[in-house]
């Protein structure tokens, strides 16, 4: 168990408790608690650069589907950032949640360019933009935290220790490069990756590769 350095455990159940402490504020804060509690969750990075994402189908549900959630998940990798950071993370793809619910079209290309329609609706929930036209991959996706929004999560009184660690990320193996060796007409041989297309200054022949 990893704890800080006042001996304060740092667990997962933490963690989630103090993001569904968060949901609930900022959804009676920002959405006159008219979003469904959605299921929180911490998950290895699924998306290249992605803090957090919404996910538009129910995916959590019990055996009858007496219960069906959908789901909020929040990177494992970016977890140490400023808590301020994390909740704005969580309030970005509760936005997501509404327009979801609502019926309102904020996103195109599976999910990554956000349209004038999310740009709108953050701007009414504390999010501010300091560049005028839309990314040409993106859109109005990098919405900014206000000096409003900033304060009133610090209102929240959340337990900032349980945002003090992340998940390692991890960097995938390299396989080396095989290398073959190669002769020319006059014997040298050297060794290079598979296809090498060159010719020998002494000899003027190609070099063959060798097994």
């Amino acid at each position: 168990m990893t704890t800080t350095k006042t001996g304060n455990k740092i667990t997962m159940e933490k963690c989630i408790a103090e993001l569904h402490k968060a949901f609930d504020l900022l959804n009676k804060t920002y959405y006159n608690n008219e979003l469904p509690t959605p299921m929180i969750t911490v998950y290895p990075t699924a998306k290249q650069n992605a803090f957090g994402w919404f996910t538009p189908a129910k995916l959590w549900t019990d055996e009858n589907k007496e219960t069906q959630l959908h789901e909020i998940a929040l990177s494992a990798e970016y977890m140490n950032r400023s808590y301020i950071d994390v909740i704005g993370t969580l309030h970005h793809e509760m936005i997501h949640l509404y327009c979801h619910i609502n019926g309102i079209k904020d996103t195109s290309r599976n999910g990554k360019y956000h349209n004038k329609n999310f740009k709108e609706e953050s701007e009414k929930r504390g999010f501010v933009y300091d560049y005028d036209t839309p990314d040409k991959r993106h859109g109005w996706s990098f919405n900014k935290k206000s000096e409003e929004l900033i304060e009133t999560i610090k209102s929240f009184n959340l337990d900032e220790d349980a945002f003090k660690v992340a998940r390692a990320i991890e960097k995938p193996n390299k396989r080396p490069q095989r290398r073959f060796s190669y002769e020319c007409g006059c014997g040298t041989r050297i060794r290079g990756k598979a296809g090498l297309n060159i010719t020998c200054n002494d000899c003027g022949m190609d070099f063959k590769m060798i097994q």
